[in-house]
């Protein structure tokens, strides 16, 4: 269907459609747009029309301040055309991510208002658009040009970007004289880089691109077919120099090379940062990459790493890549078929060394591996059984290996790490030694596959989501030792279950389909605690106990005696004389909305670092210390809540400006507060811009529109 809209200003895409009287968005194959566009607009094209709008017009529409948002049309497969309005300022990060249809896209000549001279072009903009093949350039742009849909700078000195689909070889043309950092990143079907006159920086041999001296691999392209011989000059390899070389087949590596991948800063990448109901991380969310891990990242069809037998640092064996010692195996290639033993001679595996090997069968450890790294085996997909010798004190993590039928946790290991077994979906045996302790979070998450499993008697700790989605699961059997069952567990599970009677903690109805908290009390210190029905009652006289005065543990660590019921805790009740209140912080008790002295009842406010005192603080004068002391983390803790409520429970607005314009400006000033956290110590410059810039943002937003309001 093809079909023209005219929003009017207080009117959203959804809603234009509705009135033309289409009730289903996914028959708009062609839409031209005429009115303003805002961010919601966009997600709702995302979300309902992505596999199915081949082209939009929107010359004459109107974008938040002349910037086409980023991800605005991320996933949307079935694009193949789009005109941008001549106004347009700037395109956002990822705006065309796995956009596969699009081929073309002409960049239009920057406005001319006053003060506007260029057009802001984020490369990764059409990043993921693998048949893209040409980006085209309007005559009058001041800032950028394009031949043979290749972007350059305006004088053509700098070659910008080759589009992703462009095929076959590249001859960098004699006017340029600089190379942008991504330029040929992404580029599958080239195959050669040839350069036919002198630059400041590069040369040209073989068609790979190098620095001057030939001292180090800049661009190894992408589609080049078979084997490659490094030459002895070079020194190094640039980052990403082989990073997804889908036809390098083997590449032999000479006693010069000391540096597998580099680039001006340390390699970071980020990763998710699954935290523990306590707080804790079970990985840091910037991990350092090692360079070899990255250096020959998605080569799918790589079979042969031959390292040089007198290489100072890397040795290789069938294939593989080792540290000269052969102590730790660095890289398995991804185009290797079957299965594989690992030398005796290992006793570490790097990170990321099988990631991705589908290839990859089998694979059997040595006794004398002790470390295995950060998604060293994820994502091998082929591999259908490993060996584990009884000697093992740790289990590697196999997420995403969906061949993978059965496994057997040794005796010696103590702990199920986060993420083991995450979407093993083939996953229909597992055998849990008695030894284990902890089954931690997402551990067995998506084992669609897993029809039952037996819980040893040693299990005390079953952290959040560790069998979410295991819909296969027909019974489950909690043992008497499992104290502490976090948040979503067993989500998406539809398994009965059954506890052993003398569990303290929990029980199970008489459908056994969901777990319950039994109802408890006790003593700590001089004063009497109780649970009953969500409301935590403490009550006496005397102080709450430190917890380095207490004998109680729990996961190791000395704990107060209800901390184990926390996600049960719906409101807490302090009767007595009871001193020390801030002690127990409350802050992990998730469900906590109310606390309740013998006078007056509170709202709880869940602030990590929000105590008892702070909440009193907080009702009689409006702040508290920890306010004054950090009052940027005040406004990104508070702010947003403020003004979602004030979004939500008034009608008030500036005069002139519509409810829709209300609503967006305000949802902007609540991701601005939001986006400016306290700082910390590791925070990057780059983070630290970000918040700066967000507070700057976000206070003009707030000083403006109640500067305009008139009630």
């Amino acid at each position: 269907m093809n079909i023209t809209l005219n929003l009017a200003p207080e009117t959203g895409l959804e809603q234009a459609l509705k009135n033309a009287g289409i009730d289903n968005p996914a028959s708009v194959t062609k839409l031209a747009v005429n009115g303003r566009l805002y961010r919601r607009d966009f997600r709702y094209i995302c979300e309902n029309m992505a596999e199915t709008l081949q082209e939009i017009d929107m010359s004459g529409a109107l974008l938040e301040n002349n910037i086409l948002t980023g991800h605005a049309f991320e996933n949307c497969s079935a694009l193949n055309s789009v005109i941008f309005p001549d106004s347009l300022v700037g395109i956002g990060q990822r705006a065309f991510f796995d956009c596969n249809s699009l081929t073309s896209v002409t960049i239009p000549a920057s406005t001319v208002d006053l003060e506007i001279t260029d057009i802001i072009v984020e490369i990764w903009a059409f990043s993921g658009c693998p048949n893209l093949r040409a980006i085209n350039v309007h005559p009058d742009n001041p800032v950028y040009s394009s031949e043979d849909g290749i972007l350059y700078n305006r004088e053509k000195t700098e070659l910008i970007v080759i589009p992703r689909g462009w095929q076959g070889d590249y001859v960098i043309p004699p006017s340029v004289v600089e190379i942008g950092w991504y330029a040929f990143q992404e580029c599958k079907g080239l195959t050669s880089i040839m350069l036919n006159h002198d630059l400041p920086c590069h040369t040209s041999e073989d068609g790979v691109l190098f620095n001057k001296d030939k001292t180090e691999v800049r661009v190894y392209p992408e589609g080049r077919r078979g084997e490659y011989v490094v030459p002895d000059s070079v020194v190094e390899f640039h980052l990403h120099a082989f990073s997804c070389c889908i036809g390098l087949t083997s590449i032999f590596i000479p006693v010069s090379v000391v540096d597998m991948g580099t680039s001006a800063n340390d390699i970071f990448e980020k990763s998710i940062s699954y935290v523990s109901e306590d707080g804790e991380k079970f990985w840091s969310e910037e991990n350092i990459i090692e360079k070899e891990e990255r250096a020959f990242r998605c080569c799918s069809a790589l079979t042969s790493i031959i390292a040089h037998p007198d290489h100072p640092l890397y040795a290789s064996e069938d294939g593989v890549l080792f540290s000269k010692d052969k102590t730790e195996l660095l890289f398995y290639p991804k185009g290797r078929q079957g299965d594989y033993v690992i030398p005796s001679s290992v006793v570490k595996i790097g990170n990321c060394a099988f990631l991705e090997c589908t290839g990859l069968t089998s694979v059997t450890f040595p006794e004398s591996v002790t470390h295995v790294g950060r998604e060293a085996f994820h994502d091998c997909t082929g591999l259908k059984s490993i060996s584990i010798p009884d000697s093992m004190t740790f289990f590697p993590s196999f997420e995403g290996c969906t061949a993978l039928t059965s496994v057997s946790i040794p005796n010696l290991v103590t702990e199920i790490d986060a993420i083991t077994f995450d979407k093993c979906t083939g996953l229909t045996s597992v055998i849990i030694s008695a030894s284990v302790e902890r089954i931690g979070g997402f551990a067995f998450r998506g084992c669609t596959g897993l029809t039952s499993v037996l819980i040893p008697d040693s299990v005390v700790r079953i952290e959040r989501y560790a069998f979410e989605g295991c819909t296969g699961l027909t019974s489950i059997t909690i043992p008497v030792a499992t104290v502490e069952i976090s948040k979503g567990a067993f989500k998406n599970c539809s398994a009965c279950f059954t506890v052993h009677p003398d569990n303290p903690v929990y029980y199970s109805d008489g459908s056994r389909q969901t777990l319950k908290v039994k109802n408890a009390c006790g003593k700590a210190g001089n004063l009497d605690w109780n649970l009953t029905d969500g409301v935590l009652t403490i009550s006496g006289d005397g102080a709450i106990p430190d917890n380095n005065d207490l004998h109680y543990e729990f996961s190791g660590k000395k704990r107060l005696p209800w901390y184990h019921f926390r996600n049960s805790v719906k409101s807490l009740v302090f009767k007595g004389n009871i001193s020390n209140r801030s002690i127990d912080t409350f802050s992990k008790y998730k469900n906590l909305s109310s606390v309740t002295f013998e006078e007056f009842t509170v709202p709880y406010f869940k602030d990590n670092s929000l105590k008892i005192n702070d909440i009193i603080n907080r009702v009689f004068q409006g702040y508290t210390d920890s306010d004054v002391w950090n009052i940027d983390n005040w406004f990104a803790t508070l702010m947003p809540r403020m003004l979602q409520e004030y979004k939500r429970k008034t009608y008030y607005r500036p005069r002139g400006m519509s409810h829709e314009e209300r609503d967006e400006i305000l949802d902007r000033m609540i991701f601005c507060f939001s986006e400016m956290p306290r700082k910390t110590d590791n925070e990057t410059n780059k983070q630290k811009a970000h918040r700066e810039k967000m507070k700057k943002e976000g206070f003009a937003l707030l000083c403006k529109y109640f500067e305009q309001l008139h009630y």
